[in-house]
């Protein structure tokens, strides 16, 4: 097709010469004629950049394998690999999997910015290979049941269609620690104060263990600083610390200390925050908090997701208005990527819609005394809803009231 352009486009441009230099004055609009031609040029042009967008683009078959945290499903092809055939952040596209499982019409983002519940394709900052997942939801390898061996197609439905969505949510940051002003912000690190939380209790940051963002040091060493007792690890299984403890460069002794003297709670929990099994290692990691001594460091692999959840839950049952609870989760955003409300109020907004009000209204929906969605989220009784939350799954009064000790709250 390039060169089926480039050939019709040095034609039509010596046709145009010909026909500018070979016509008198007394004949021909010179200028006429050239708007005329450089119109002619520009509809075969844009005919030709339609042609290509209706142009067939899709991958041979390639095998899949799982994603054995989150359930998605991993195609053996790398980011870098797959955007060179012509793939691009935005696109829409459709996956046939060769046991007979499709999806149609998904968006392709460098993020998981679909709606919770929705399938997307995903190359995602830190990942090998491109995933096929669905958004916060169900585990995409169960749904579509399939197994080793298979393999997938990938065909580009239409070009750009969720590019507006693509290009507002587009979170990106760097792994070197040069492009962060301190370690804290580095390491995602920082002491948890809002609601009644007594000052030098609660932390929460990136992991001190999972170097795969390069900030596991930085994490250790923070935590070191400032004493902390127990951690809750909400990314890691036993087998996965030790995985972590064996790798090349192993430098947080911090931790291992912690985990030999049994002071670290290890909760592997996926991002299916609507999932019965979510709100149940949510209530573990509560109560190994409210049965150990602080101080506390609560982190997943970034900080983020998995630790801004079970933070607002804590947040909330401290006293900590809908205000608080979102001002302190956007830090990580600041931290990440620099979006606050100051440089970039657009895409803060819809970070904090696309996120955390869903997580929010989530759980105040899944609460009988709210008016499932008819009251805003700022006017809510946030202590009384996580309150419910937790003792809904499995939390008992006993532990809620040694959580309220453990962190100073009266």
């Amino acid at each position: 097709m390039r060169k089926i352009r480039e050939m019709i486009y040095i034609l039509l441009l010596a046709l145009s010469i010909c026909a500018l230099q070979g016509c008198s004055a007394e004949t021909l609009n010179s200028k006429n004629e050239k708007i005329e031609t450089t119109e002619a040029v520009v509809e075969i042009e844009q005919s030709i950049d339609l042609e290509e967008e209706k142009e067939e683009l899709s991958t041979t078959d390639i095998e899949v394998y799982k994603d054995e945290k989150f359930g998605g499903v991993f195609i053996d092809i790398n980011i870098e690999d797959f955007d060179a055939l012509g793939f691009a952040y935005g696109d829409s596209v459709d996956i046939v999997f060769s046991n007979g499982y499709e999806l149609r019409d998904i968006p392709y983002y460098n993020g998981f910015y679909a709606k919770t519940g929705d399938p997307m394709l995903v190359g995602y900052h830190g990942y090998g290979d491109i995933e096929a997942c669905i958004s916060n939801g169900d585990s995409l390898w169960e749904v579509s049941k399939v197994k080793k061996g298979d393999k997938v197609k990938i065909s580009r439905r239409e070009k750009g269609k969720y590019k507006s969505t693509q290009e507002l949510l587009n979170l990106q940051y760097t792994d070197n620690r040069e492009d962060y002003k301190s370690d804290e912000v580095f390491a995602n690190f920082r002491n948890v104060k809002v609601g009644n939380i007594k000052e030098g209790i609660l932390y929460r940051g990136a992991s001190p263990i999972n170097n795969e963002h390069k900030r596991a040091k930085y994490a250790n060493d923070l935590m070191e600083k400032v004493g902390i007792k127990y951690d809750v690890d909400l990314s890691d299984d036993e087998n996965e610390i030790k995985k972590h403890f064996a790798k090349d460069g192993f430098e947080s002794e911090y931790f291992k200390k912690l985990y030999d003297e049994k002071d670290v709670s290890m909760l592997s929990l996926d991002m299916n925050y609507k999932s019965k099994k979510f709100a149940e290692k949510i209530v573990k990691a509560a109560v190994d908090i409210s049965k150990n001594e602080g101080p506390y460091y609560i982190h997943c692999v970034e900080g983020k997701d998995r630790t801004g959840f079970l933070c607002m839950v804590i947040e909330g049952l401290a006293g900590a208005n809908y205000d608080e609870i979102i001002a302190d989760y956007m830090i990580t955003y600041d931290n990440y990527y620099g979006i606050n409300k100051n440089i970039d109020k657009e895409k803060y907004e819809a970070v904090k819609a696309t996120y955390i009000d869903s997580m929010l209204r989530f759980i105040a929906d899944s609460d009988p005394y709210t008016g499932n969605g008819t009251i805003a989220l700022e006017d809510l009784d946030w202590v009384n809803i996580m309150g419910r939350y937790l003792s809904k799954n499995g939390m008992s009064d006993e532990d809620i009231n040694n959580l309220y000790n453990r962190l100073g709250i009266e």
